[in-house]
């Protein structure tokens, strides 16, 4: 515990290496610290240190085989009791690693989105998320889940408006009725203003 306290004696790399370690330690023997130890670490992190451990979650959860049951398992209980609550430590990275980290669970996309939303905001630059959406295919597996993950994360369209108005175009082609949605109206007329 006393390693963590002190991680501003350490260089990035070597935080870096420290917060992967305690996220292996928690997804593999959660009793290795008690309740009170994970707190601690916890609460003197930084939000790099916090990104880390949500990262590694990630890439994680990209090793296994039933994504759903990892992710319900071992990581969903882990910040359900552990995760800090504090909104100031919420950045646009640590926003954006969980909804990568969202996009990584699989069949449980909609159950995560739920779980995961209130510890993000919506980000400068999306587009990274849009891409990975795409690619998963949830927009049309998880329409309305979908939509809602969109309108939660995209805050502008700073460049390119192709990955944002791809999905909108997929979600129309699935649902052609989400074009009356408010989110849909919101998210085309960010693109439509960006064309310009």
């Amino acid at each position: 515990i006393t390693t963590y306290e002190k991680r501003t004696n350490f260089s990035d790399v070597e935080q870096k290496n420290l917060y992967d370690l305690f996220a292996i330690i928690i997804l593999d023997n959660q009793a290795f610290f008690n309740t009170i130890e994970i707190k601690r670490i916890l609460k003197t992190a930084s939000s790099i240190n916090l990104e880390e451990i949500i990262h590694y979650f990630t890439r994680r959860l990209e090793t296994v085989e039933d994504k759903s049951d990892y992710w319900s398992k071992k990581i969903l209980p882990f910040i359900n009791d552990h995760w800090p609550r504090d909104k100031k430590i919420i950045t646009d990275n640590l926003s954006e690693n969980f909804g990568l980290l969202v996009l990584e669970t699989g069949e449980s996309f909609a159950e995560s989105f739920s779980a995961l939303k209130k510890f993000t905001l919506p980000i400068k630059d999306s587009s990274h998320l849009l891409i990975k959406l795409q690619k998963k295919g949830f927009i049309e597996k998880h329409p309305d889940v979908g939509l809602e993950f969109l309108g939660h994360f995209v805050l502008d369209v700073l460049w390119d408006t192709r990955p944002l108005e791809e999905l909108l175009d997929i979600l129309i082609q699935h649902v052609p009725q989400k074009k009356e949605d408010k989110i849909y109206q919101k998210l085309y007329s960010m693109v439509l203003r960006k064309k310009r």
